[in-house]
């Protein structure tokens, strides 16, 4: 992420005669491998694109939203942000970063008229990481972009803090509470062997 960015972006809203009324954080970046054959560079990258910016937008226009006494922000985070993922450990970790900002802001944004959400989707039908549906095995359950667009939306005017699109993001929100990680890690193996994290 280059120095100066998130000013950019807002000056141009700005300059467009715009404001931003609901604020969608969904640029993401991933590297999969074992995190210490991770370049320095890649860490930075990363954390910059999946945590800082993310934590920039949202307090530049929070702070304008609670001026205006209104507006939304819907955070994308994954699946790989419910449970700590091997081969993805710094993009699933920077995914539960998103979630716990979203739940914490939740709280401090109770009684105001400023809505804020975190989907959490299972893997889902695009080129993230180099998958597609034409070269995924038929037994991975693949949620369509449109269907995870949709459910989004309808949860977060909703008022829902956690969206899980999909039966994996589901299973593994309630199954962490009820399985040891060792299971849900060995149902997640297949997957992070595709590389069919979303």
């Amino acid at each position: 992420m280059k120095e100066g960015s998130v000013d950019n972006i807002l000056k141009q809203v700005e300059a467009d005669g715009f404001y931003v009324e609901t604020l969608i954080n969904s640029a993401a970046i991933a590297y999969l491998g074992n995190y210490s054959e991770m370049g320095f560079s890649d860490i930075r990258s990363l954390t910059e694109i999946n945590m800082l910016a993310p934590s920039e937008l949202t307090f530049r226009c929070l702070v304008e939203m609670k001026e205006r006494g209104r507006g939304g922000i819907l955070n994308i985070a994954s699946v790989a942000g419910l449970l700590p993922v091997p081969k993805l450990a710094l993009y699933s970790a920077s995914k539960s970063y998103l979630i716990a900002l979203t739940r914490a802001l939740s709280e401090e944004l109770r009684d105001s008229n400023i809505k804020i959400s975190v989907v959490v989707p299972g893997p889902v039908d695009t080129s993230f990481l180099g998958h597609s549906q034409s070269n995924s095995p038929q037994f991975v359950p693949m949620l369509s972009p449109e269907i995870v667009a949709r459910v989004s939306y309808e949860g977060f005017l909703a008022g829902q803090t956690i969206i899980t699109p999909g039966f994996f993001g589901l299973f593994y929100r309630l199954g962490i509470k009820a399985f040891p990680y060792k299971l849900l890690l060995w149902t997640l193996r297949p997957l992070i062997n595709l590389i069919y994290l979303r």
